[in-house]
């Protein structure tokens, strides 16, 4: 079997039921628990948006409302400008808003070597990915900074633990998902994305990006028990 990465992006209270609740959100928390209770996983990645107070994603920053485009300098030539969406604050270090859902860590925690799952059961590699925690940089990926000024130690893990296949679940799915997918598939990963265990944004953005997807050559299914079956052929 080729070994295989279960990526959960963001699954944390601010998108839950907070500052930048997704719609529905807490209906995939029980598909993403079953995910990762699965025994066919080599590494189990969590993504942790976790942004300082003034992050420059935050509308509050630049004393603007939310949910609107603005241009700001590139982190590396300042000369120019890139666009940067605005959102409520959310995800802040130190708040529970930034917390990973506590099924989800505790499922992920029973996974990993030291934990009490059964000796039959082969050790998984679990590590926790925080991206968007530095106040000038933005990050939806869990391998890149936007505009690939920077990369996440995620990529170094994928390629020191031999993995080959990644599956990808969690929130959002016209955002973070999106952009973990998107590069999944850029550094060669086989990917399979799972829709019932994800929520996005907005619909017609999620249709947009699960439409660019399948052109990324991502695997889309619907339910958990499809991908499961998928992996195991």
């Amino acid at each position: 079997m080729k070994k295989t990465a279960l990526i959960v992006v963001d699954v944390q209270y601010d998108f839950i039921d907070g500052s930048l609740a997704v719609e529905g959100a807490e209906r995939i928390i029980d598909p993403i628990v079953h995910l990762i209770e699965a025994d066919c996983w080599s590494s189990i990645v969590l993504s942790q948006d976790f942004h300082p107070p003034g992050h420059i994603s935050f509308a509050s920053t630049y004393g603007k409302e939310p949910l609107q485009e603005v241009r700001v300098p590139h982190p590396i030539t300042p000369a120019t400008t890139v666009p940067q969406m605005l959102w409520p604050d959310h995800c802040v270090q130190g708040t529970h808003g930034a917390e990973i859902h506590e099924r989800v860590m505790a499922a992920t925690r029973a996974k990993a070597p030291g934990s009490n799952a059964s000796v039959d059961t082969p050790a998984v590699n679990v590590v926790v990915i925080q991206k968007g925690d530095h106040a000038n940089l933005d990050g939806y990926s869990a391998f890149s900074l936007n505009h690939y000024v920077g990369f996440t130690p995620l990529v170094r893990k994928m390629g020191s633990w031999g993995i080959e296949r990644v599956v990808i679940c969690g929130l959002a799915t016209d955002y973070c998902c999106h952009a973990t997918a998107v590069d999944a598939r850029k550094f060669g990963f086989e990917t399979i994305v799972v829709t019932d265990a994800m929520r996005g944004v907005n619909p017609d953005s999620t249709a947009r990006a699960l439409e660019g997807l399948s052109k990324w050559g991502c695997v889309l299914v619907k339910s958990p028990s499809d991908a499961l079956e998928l992996i195991a052929r």
